[in-house]
């Protein structure tokens, strides 16, 4: 979900500065301002919005909207991270406690584990 999400605000950012611009402008060039836009670089404006006040709200808008996908699409990448880094801890905790229960066990009819 959180990957859609950020596939449909690049896209939407993408074409919404192309038809800004006039369709004067490629569409990498447009996918660049979309991403210095919400991933909050803001290196160099290639579209000039200075006397754009619709360009201005649509940059606005874009922000916001990505900075939140974004966040949100981190805030699950690190969730599974450490979910899968917890679910080993307690498997390992878990198999630990079941080998401190045998005792006098043979492993291959040789030697006792103790």
């Amino acid at each position: 979900m959180a990957i859609l999400s950020l596939i449909i605000v690049l896209s939407g950012g993408t074409i919404g500065y192309w038809l800004i611009g006039g369709r004067e402008y490629a569409l990498l060039d447009c996918l660049y301002m979309t991403i210095i836009t919400i991933s909050t670089i803001g290196f160099s404006e290639v579209i000039d919005l200075s006397n754009n006040p619709g360009g201005r709200l649509f940059t606005i808008f874009l922000a916001l909207s990505g900075i939140g996908v974004l966040t949100y699409l981190l805030s699950n990448i690190t969730a599974s991270v450490v979910e899968g880094e917890l679910n080993e801890a307690f498997r390992k905790k878990k198999m630990e406690k079941m080998i401190k229960k045998y005792h006098e066990h043979f492993i291959n009819g040789r030697t006792p584990c103790h």
